[in-house]
Parts: C-alpha cells; structure tokens; sequence
C-alpha cells in the first residue's frame, strides 16, 4: 500500500508547490503596493522594534485567521459551488501571501 501512496503523494505535493508558486507572482505586484502606499512609517518602526517572539507571533495572526480559507473553499466545492471555491480559495491565499510572506517581511527589511 505504501508503494502505492508515495508516488501520489509526491504529485501531489509538486502541484501544491506549483499553485503556490503561481500565487506568489500575483501577490508580488500587490505586496509591493501595499508596502508603498498603506504601511504608515510609525507602524513599520513599531515592528522592527519588537523581539522575536512578539514578531513571530505578529507573523502568525494573518495565518491562522486565514487557514480556515481551505475548508471553507473544500466544502464549497464538495457542495458543488466550484466558482465559489475558486475564487474563495485564490482571495483568501493572495490575502494571506500578501500579509505574511511579502506584506510583513517587506515592512521588517532595513532599507536606507
């Protein structure tokens, strides 16, 4: 049984890596914007003054207000309501790669 499994899983997680990787190139013109035209100075330098863990914690808010996006948009789907699920699932993780991996990390580099 194991034979069969681990071949599916490796596809699986390939086409999971590809998806993100589409989504990362749509949220990277509109992290850069946010990052331009919504972060207030006082904010940005709030953040960099935190420690570690606070900054971590600060890191995993977006994340876990926004996972539920993926059950909501699987029982969509099992519903029959595949536009609904699609574009449910596109805005929730565009929304979560824009806050957490470009949006936050964008705000926490030094730049001149």
């Amino acid at each position: 049984m194991k034979r069969i499994w681990r071949p599916v899983t490796y596809f699986l997680a390939v086409v999971y890596f590809l998806v993100d990787l589409i989504f990362f190139g749509l949220a990277r013109p509109i992290s850069e914007w946010v990052e331009r035209n919504l972060v207030p100075r006082r904010l940005r330098n709030w953040i960099r003054s935190l420690p570690p863990y606070p900054s971590l914690a600060l890191f995993s808010v977006p994340v876990i207000l926004l996972e539920p996006v993926k059950p909501i948009a699987a029982y969509l789907a099992a519903t029959g309501q595949f536009l609904s699920a699609a574009l449910t699932f596109v805005s929730g993780e565009l929304v979560k790669l824009v806050l957490v991996e470009r949006g936050l990390s964008g705000i926490l580099c030094v730049r001149p």
